[in-house]
């Protein structure tokens, strides 16, 4: 799949898919200013998994925001392939997100008037990647989660773990390279969490995908190369 986005590609092989440096995040200013984190560090290479947990609250919805472009940090340098967010023009940090990243919501975000295949189609209709042969690969990708037999249903059909499947499949149809889960076992079961979790892991091997999750669940907190909590508004590994 043809990447666009501007990039030296002579060494963008060599460098991090994501760098974190001395990133910083404050509400207000002054006597006002209430600061959630700073002097945050991290390093993420292609096909490696990283967990974030902290307390609610504590930034980490906040950090996957900044990641993905939603919001600009105070201080500090956003990297992908080592190109820095901040000096992308807003269509090409638009396009950047289209392509190139995933995310999942806690809350799934499926857009209840479309059936699950047409919830899957999006992104690739958005990252201009929607053609005729795009059917058999978002079969391909719901098979891979096991939601094939879903894709004619509506969100308000599916139980809580086919929603969350259904939104990490939204999330990957396009090939991203990197994927960012907000909370993704948050609202469900433990049954359901042991399958999101072990399917987080399979995500990552199968198509090399770069994986950043924010959670609170405990286990799933265990899952990465490197597993990090935001306390005392830093980032220290664990």
């Amino acid at each position: 799949m043809t990447r666009d986005l501007p990039r030296n590609h002579s060494s963008s092989q060599s460098k991090p898919l994501l760098e974190l440096k001395d990133l910083a995040f404050w509400y207000g200013k002054n006597s006002q200013k209430s600061v959630l984190f700073h002097h945050v560090n991290l390093s993420l290479n292609q096909g490696e998994l990283v967990t974030i947990r902290g307390l609610s609250g504590s930034g980490k919805s906040t950090l996957l925001h900044l990641i993905y472009g939603f919001l600009k940090p105070k201080q500090g340098k956003i990297l992908v392939n080592g190109r820095s967010l901040a000096w992308l023009p807003d269509i090409w940090l638009s396009r950047l997100r289209a392509r190139s990243f995933g995310y999942v919501f806690q809350d799934f975000r499926l857009i209840p008037h479309y059936t699950v295949y047409e919830n899957l189609a999006l992104p690739l209709y958005f990252s201009g990647q929607l053609r005729p042969g795009s059917k058999k690969q978002i079969q391909r990708i719901a098979d891979e989660l096991g939601i094939a037999d879903k894709l004619s249903h509506y969100p308000i059909t599916l139980s809580g773990g086919e929603k969350q499947r259904a939104a990490i499949a939204r999330a990957i149809v396009h090939q991203p390279r990197l994927l960012v889960a907000d909370e993704p076992t948050g609202n469900l079961d433990k049954v359901n969490s042991r399958i999101i979790r072990d399917l987080m892991r399979k995500l990552q091997k199968t198509f090399n995908l770069g994986i950043i999750i924010v959670t609170h669940d405990p286990v799933l907190a265990r899952l990465g190369r490197q597993n990090y909590e935001i306390r005392d508004q830093e980032l220290k590994q664990i």
